[in-house]
């Protein structure tokens, strides 16, 4: 078995690049090219080849501002002055879209084998760039397990993922109709609160044209901020000015209007090869009641009568109303870490007990 690694999405062929990464969301060649221009400076590739078949792959990033899941705010702003001084090497999807960058082949030789150089090359990049730790995540279970991970420290249940709906219908009305079935009440909420968001005088717009960015801002901001979340404007600028990167039709902007006024937005990303959406970029004014309810209806609509998805991914956010409607805890909620020097061996312990308080 060989294995190339090319610095830059630009430098990779197309073609090849989608073949290694079907059948993965959000890891294809136009989700790279849209992740570098995020970052801005290239990502690192790897195709392992068996004789001229590609029969696995990584994606690797160096990444200076990792958001830490800690609300101590003294562990997070060390740990962010840390990071920039010794960044994080990466295998993970672009940014937002928040699936795992590894790739491997069913065989389980060839498996071993490819995730071996998966973690020689990630080591490698790690070392060239001074980085703290090399870091895979968005796993399974079972890919957590496998012995070639070999000295990575394995952290279960560790990410707060989200949800996702695996999509079994052709209509909203059909969605509806099996809501009906396994849960009468919820079915009722969502026919009154979509008559009471309307004689509100709440409508939603769905298209590809980017909504006023200020407008976006200010929501965004509102969001975060009901959520003790910090908000950089800089970073959603760096989002959005990526998009152009991306596909055609791949970056679909949800909008909320009362009176006039924006009172609620979000970007659907649909990935059209794996036939998956996210909602990222979520904001919304609190002022306005059914706001959130009424999007979350018309993502559905949307995403089953016009994207024809086969799986709707969410975050948790209000997550007994979202498990009603069907949606379940994502379990891609695993990671693996290998510190790179022994002062990071040595900070892993006692960073662990403040994450996720």
């Amino acid at each position: 078995m060989q294995a190339k690694v090319f610095e830059g999405i630009d430098n990779v062929d197309q073609n090849l690049w989608d073949r290694v990464t079907l059948g993965h969301p959000y890891a294809g060649w136009h989700w790279c090219r849209y992740g570098e221009a995020i970052l801005k400076h290239p990502g690192y590739f790897l195709i392992a080849f068996e004789g001229d078949e590609p029969v696995g792959g990584a994606i690797f990033w160096v990444i200076y501002d990792e958001p830490v899941p800690t609300t101590h705010r003294a562990v997070r702003w060390l740990t962010s002055r840390y990071l920039n001084w010794r960044p994080l090497t990466v295998c993970r999807t672009p940014r937002l879209t928040d699936h795992k960058g590894v790739f491997l082949p069913s065989d389980p030789v060839q498996r071993t084998q490819v995730l071996s150089e998966i973690r020689r090359v990630g080591m490698d990049i790690a070392h060239r760039h001074r980085s703290s730790f090399l870091l895979a995540d968005y796993l399974d279970e079972g890919e957590l397990d496998y012995d070639a991970w070999g000295d990575f420290l394995r952290l279960k249940d560790f990410l707060n993922v989200g949800t996702w709906m695996h999509v079994r219908w052709n209509t909203f009305e059909e969605f509806m109709a099996a809501l009906k079935t396994s849960d009468k009440k919820m079915h009722k909420n969502v026919r009154h609160n979509l008559r009471y968001a309307q004689e509100e005088g709440i409508t939603i717009a769905i298209g590809h044209q980017m909504p006023p960015l200020e407008d976006v801002c200010r929501l965004v901001a509102t969001k975060m901020k009901h959520y003790n979340i910090p908000f950089r404007r800089s970073e959603l600028m760096q989002i959005i000015d990526a998009l152009p990167m991306l596909a055609e039709n791949s970056a679909i902007w949800v909008t909320a209007h009362r009176n006039g006024e924006m009172v609620g937005c979000e970007l659907l990303l649909h990935d059209s090869i794996n036939h998956v959406c996210k909602p990222v970029l979520y904001g919304r004014s609190y002022d306005v009641e059914f706001v959130y309810f009424y999007m979350c209806y018309e993502d559905i609509r949307y995403a089953i009568e016009e994207l024809r998805v086969q799986t709707i991914i969410y975050d948790t956010e209000a997550y007994d109303f979202k498990r009603r409607m069907g949606f379940e805890i994502d379990s891609r909620n695993h990671l693996v870490l290998h510190p790179v020097s022994r002062i990071e061996r040595a900070l892993t312990g006692v960073l662990s007990r403040f994450m996720n308080d």
